[in-house]
């Protein structure tokens, strides 16, 4: 039996992660992302590559929601279903760590050298579990 194809649904896998038409700004006109588009799939790489200030970093963050200066003016960021733009802290606190991380191009400036690496560590597992 042939089905019309309008009765057919889409077979197409959905994107683990799916960034549409973002935009952000740090204030009324000054925009830092214009249109940002990208998906990945499950089991999929994908490298952020460009030239110095042109949004890699703040790309990745806004995954996160980890700048809390920037405003979103489009768009949405989606991860595992979740709108991470719209999620509470609660949610991205169960998301954080857990299901997606980032690693910083610093980890000298991410690490806390008057605190041993158990110490901080302890911190973020606590943090996660409560």
């Amino acid at each position: 039996m042939r089905m019309p194809p309008d009765l057919i649904c889409d077979q197409t896998p959905a994107p683990l992660l799916s960034i549409q038409n973002l935009s952000a700004e740090f204030g009324p006109g000054a925009p830092v992302l214009i249109d940002v588009n990208l998906s990945v799939m499950a089991g999929q790489r994908l490298a952020l590559v460009g030239e110095s200030g042109s949004g890699k970093t703040l790309t990745a963050l806004s995954i996160l929601r980890l700048q809390e200066d920037l405003q979103y003016t489009a768009g949405r960021v989606c991860f595992a279903g979740q709108n991470m733009l719209s999620a509470s802290n609660a949610a991205l606190r169960q998301i954080r760590g857990r299901a997606i991380g980032m690693i910083f191009q610093e980890p000298m400036t991410a690490l806390n050298p008057l605190k041993s690496i158990g110490d901080q560590i302890g911190e973020v597992i606590v943090q996660h579990e409560g």
